[in-house]
């Protein structure tokens, strides 16, 4: 099974965001860009692993498992 989470890296600059995404795709075995909201993506990962503990996200990052 895979989880599905939510990560909004709105509140951060291009270049943090630019480095949120190309980690989440190097880890997650799918993630979307969310049109409507810039900076914001949403991410599958295998349900035995947990992205938070895979990635260390900028304390303005929001990742919510959903």
């Amino acid at each position: 099974m895979l989880n599905r989470y939510y990560v909004d890296a709105s509140g951060l600059s291009i270049n943090e965001r630019d480095k949120v995404y190309s980690d989440l795709e190097s880890i997650c075995f799918i993630t979307n860009i969310d049109l409507r909201r810039p900076g914001c993506y949403e991410a599958f990962l295998e349900d035995k692993y947990d992205l938070k503990s895979l990635i260390t996200f900028p304390d303005s990052c929001i990742v919510t498992r959903l």
